[in-house]
């Protein structure tokens, strides 16, 4: 088999029999476009072979067998991807740019129907073949998963996550510019996702991105945005770009926000702001008192906000839903049903009310809890007291005896 290597870019053009198969195919693409992505395993382990013999017939050290060899690397990698898809995807399940696409269940279009992320065109899965992303949730017709554009926005997601990982902060994982926009000239007259030519009467600006989208990638769907309502409390919708909608709702649920490093005066200029921070604070004061229960473990109780799982971890970090719900309204009643649930507990608990304070100050019988009203905890000792009786004193009674003792020994 002769061959000989042409043109800058290095392509393989192999003469006999095997002209025009699907190992031409293969070897021809750097990156494997998608008009091979329908090849079996087989059929690169028939590539794989094909360019070995061809290497064995070329001349030692020439920049034919180097081009060659890389293409047997690139081949071999390609080998292993599917190897491992073939392992790990679900049955039915295909990959395309990232995304996890599964046929859709009919459920999805129970109320009205769905749509094409492609062509825009409804999706009926009872009616037509339609894949979900398990991912984002990207929705095609199946005739339209070649033409995919969009790669999916969880592999983004995850890498940002991953450097964010190290400073303990996620404020990475959303843009908290508000709309950095960027001119049509800057994105060299391309849309900034399918990069079709684009003028400035079709331009749509996404005010997450800040960049401009042809009609197709972005339809003109409103949302808040994450930095409006960090900079301004400010939830008026926004016109948004289909991945960044994606991009977002995938982010929905996700603890990403540090308010306090964010916003640390948006508390003092809004008072559901203000409220939602004490009820979390109330649940941290909580969470040491159930923690060390026996019967609230038997009860289960923290699994009440087992929606919010980062609401038992600390108190200040939100989701973008927690933002939506805490303007709704919809947090703080949920808060609050928690809240009682814990306060009946501890209250009526034997094991919980024996670890509760006595005002040294007033000698008070009530118990007192740090999460009582109109109390004050010392914040060296961690000791309840009453407010007004603890901001009498110019010393915790409790922390002035431990320095006494410490003074005799």
């Amino acid at each position: 088999m002769a061959s000989v290597v042409s043109g800058s870019t290095g392509s393989l053009v192999s003469s006999g029999s095997s002209t025009g198969t699907n190992e031409d195919c293969v070897i021809n693409e750097d990156h494997f476009s998608s008009s091979c992505s329908s090849l079996e395993l087989e059929d690169i382990q028939e590539a794989i072979e094909g360019v070995r013999r061809t290497i064995l017939e070329t001349e030692e050290r020439s920049d034919a067998r180097k081009e060659l060899v890389h293409r047997l690397i690139r081949l071999r990698i390609k080998r292993e991807d599917l190897e491992h898809r073939r392992f790990f995807l679900h049955p039915g399940q295909l990959e395309e740019r990232g995304h996890s696409l599964v046929p859709a269940e009919p459920g999805l279009a129970s109320a009205r129907p769905a749509y094409c992320q492609e062509c825009g065109g409804a999706a009926w899965p009872l009616l037509q073949t339609v894949y979900s992303c398990r991912t984002c949730g990207h929705t095609v017709h199946g005739s339209c998963l070649v033409n995919i554009r969009r790669p999916c926005v969880g592999a983004f997601l995850n890498r940002l996550a991953g450097e964010d990982e190290e400073e303990g902060l996620y404020n990475g994982s959303l843009s908290l510019a508000i709309c950095p926009e960027l001119s049509l000239a800057e994105q060299q007259y391309e849309c900034a996702e399918c990069q079709i030519n684009l003028s400035p009467s079709q331009a749509r600006v996404c005010d997450y991105t800040g960049q401009s989208y042809c009609p197709n990638c972005h339809w003109g769907v409103s949302s808040p945005s994450p930095a409006r309502i960090l900079s301004n409390w400010d939830f008026t919708p926004q016109p948004m770009a289909q991945a960044s909608l994606q991009y977002l709702a995938l982010m929905l649920r996700r603890p990403l926000v540090h308010l306090q490093r964010v916003a640390p005066g948006l508390a003092a200029v809004s008072e559901e702001v203000s409220s939602v921070a004490g009820q979390r604070h109330q649940l941290m004061a909580m969470k040491k008192y159930l923690l060390v229960c026996r019967l609230a473990q038997e009860e289960r109780l923290l699994t009440k906000l087992k929606d919010r799982q980062h609401f038992v971890e600390g108190a200040d970090m939100y989701s973008f839903q927690d933002l939506l719900d805490l303007h709704s309204g919809v947090l703080a009643t949920y808060l609050s049903s928690v809240i009682n649930i814990f306060r009946d507990h501890i209250h009526s608990c034997v094991l919980c009310t024996a670890k509760s304070f006595l005002c040294e100050v007033c000698n008070g019988t009530d118990p007192l809890f740090p999460f009582s009203t109109m109390v004050e905890e010392c914040a060296t000792c961690e000791a309840v007291y009453h407010r007004d009786c603890f901001r009498s004193l110019t010393m915790c009674p409790r922390c002035a005896r431990r320095e006494g003792r410490q003074a005799v020994e």
